[in-house]
């Protein structure tokens, strides 16, 4: 794009994704061949010809997704035979299944996709594997990142040389001196885990708490960024009144990861404390007074130890 301009959703705060393919049979990707595609609320928008913004015709499509790596195998590989897998190709009833089956015997060289390929898959006559930008999963917005990116890296590293052939693994990193990713080549659980747990101890994170996230969402940002601090104030007051004596942490509000998703502006309140009968009785309590005072307008809810935060 000649002025730097990205194409986002009309509903959430995430740029447009590109799809060059999708077949119309397809129920996930049926339509959207040539469409920028927003991932989690559903828009569609045609392929634009000129920028909205100075109207250049110069549109320029970045990133590494499946179908990106699908036209440069076919470019750079043209002898070989490769077969996809990822949420547009393994949505219909059995295509799962279906292209387990086709690479397992043979009709395939070169299988690839999201992470779904890494897990609980077994192709004794596979030598290499391989992760292209490795530190997309490593630095996301999550304590558990690093834990996630080693166990399913070190999951990936042992698909090959699982049979008589010995096995190789490649990681595409800008990082080559990260500890957690040379600690999943190595498969080395036992000092990733020593390495990991002193850092949730000096920052409290489980499995030293439990976490609980309240969050407050709303058609206009005032009123989810008003319900947020009032709501935040309550929960402190609650805490001072009835419960002075149960440790606890509050942190934020905060604006959530994807500030507005579907139409919705989301705030979040962080609660850090340890499960007993008298923290969850506080929980409970606070959620009650905040569903009698919050308005209308404003949806709230909590979630305990949520898978990510």
């Amino acid at each position: 794009m000649k002025c730097g301009y990205v194409f986002t959703c009309p509903n959430c705060s995430v740029s447009l994704t590109y799809h060059t393919c999708g077949g119309e049979n397809n129920f996930y990707t049926g339509g959207k061949k040539n469409k920028l595609v927003c991932h989690y609320c559903g828009f569609i928008l045609n392929k634009p010809e000129k920028c909205d913004l100075c109207e250049s015709l110069h549109i320029g499509y970045h990133g590494y997704g499946t179908q990106k790596l699908q036209e440069e195998l076919e470019e750079d590989f043209s002898g070989m035979e490769c077969i996809r897998m990822d949420a547009d190709t393994t949505s219909e009833k059995h295509s799962h299944e279906e292209i387990i089956s086709s690479f397992r015997e043979g009709k395939y060289d070169v299988l690839f996709g999201t992470q779904m390929v890494a897990k609980g898959l077994d192709f004794p006559n596979v030598e290499l594997v391989g992760v292209i930008s490795a530190d997309s999963s490593l630095y996301m917005n999550d304590f558990r990142a690093g834990e996630r990116t080693f166990s399913l890296f070190t999951q990936l590293a042992g698909r090959s040389g699982r049979g008589d052939k010995k096995g190789t693994a490649l990681f595409q990193t800008a990082n080559p001196d990260n500890e957690i990713l040379k600690l999943s080549l190595t498969q080395d659980y036992e000092k990733f885990y020593k390495s990991e747990i002193v850092l949730r101890k000096a920052v409290l994170f489980p499995p030293f708490c439990d976490i609980a996230v309240f969050t407050f969402s709303a058609e206009t940002e005032s009123d989810a960024n008003s319900a947020a601090e009032a709501m935040s104030g309550l929960i402190g007051k609650i805490h001072t009144e009835k419960y002075s004596d149960l440790p606890m942490v509050k942190l934020g509000p905060y604006r959530e990861g994807i500030f507005r998703l579907r139409n919705k502006y989301r705030q979040r309140v962080i609660i850090k404390y340890k499960d007993k009968a008298a923290s969850r009785k506080f929980l409970a309590e606070c959620f009650e007074t905040i569903n009698g005072k919050i308005p209308k307008t404003v949806k709230a809810e909590v979630d305990v130890n949520p898978p990510i935060i």
